[in-house]
């Protein structure tokens, strides 16, 4: 005889945030909580909330790879205005060595910088920004690295400028919020070839 699948209960209470925040959801409340984020009859609202205790349980379960594609779905197919959420994703791509997209992420996390306030809105902003001309950086020495024809070196010369532009950026925002500047300049005076660009 078959038996029916039991389907959990995935109510979003505060007993199942709690859950979710030490890793304790059970697969079947996970399955739940895809089946509603995943719906076409589910609100946006709920969707969201919960594509966001998924993310909160992978993090309490210390699943890295979870964390990852979960974070990838909810920012390309949910909901990419919370620039904590970009950034964390820019992080996550940018130690996977995926400059390019880390680099749309961060430009993301930037877009919707005003969430942030204060003390973060300043710490959070500067670590974008250095985020984004690190990426830029590792680019720029992936194409140097290529011997070849014309384009190559095109290539190159395209991510150099991108470096200078990002570091740049970088370096006036560490002036404007009054912070050590020292390691945008020197990535500033090293895309740029000198350092008139970056006075």
């Amino acid at each position: 005889d078959l038996v029916p699948e039991v389907v959990e209960s995935c109510e979003l209470d505060s007993d199942l945030e709690g859950r979710a925040s030490l890793g304790r959801l059970t697969e079947g409340e996970r399955s739940c909580l895809l089946a509603q984020r995943d719906g076409a009859g589910s609100s946006q609202t709920d969707r969201s909330k919960a594509s966001r205790a998924l993310m909160v349980d992978a993090f309490g379960r210390g699943s890295r790879a979870d964390q990852d594609a979960l974070l990838s779905h909810h920012l390309e197919r949910i909901d990419q205005s919370d620039p904590d959420l970009c950034l964390r994703h820019a992080m996550a791509l940018g130690r996977q060595g995926r400059a390019t997209d880390a680099i749309r992420w961060a430009d993301t996390a930037l877009e919707n910088r005003t969430v942030w306030s204060g003390s973060t809105y300043t710490r959070k902003v500067a670590t974008t920004y250095k985020l984004r001309a690190a990426m830029a950086q590792e680019l720029w020495r992936a194409k140097a690295a290529v011997e070849g024809d014309r384009e190559a070196a095109d290539r190159a010369e395209a991510a150099r400028a991108l470096t200078k532009t990002y570091a740049r950026e970088w370096l006036d925002y560490a002036r404007s919020a009054d912070l050590d500047d020292r390691e945008a300049l020197a990535l500033c005076v090293s895309a740029a070839g000198n350092d008139a660009s970056c006075r």
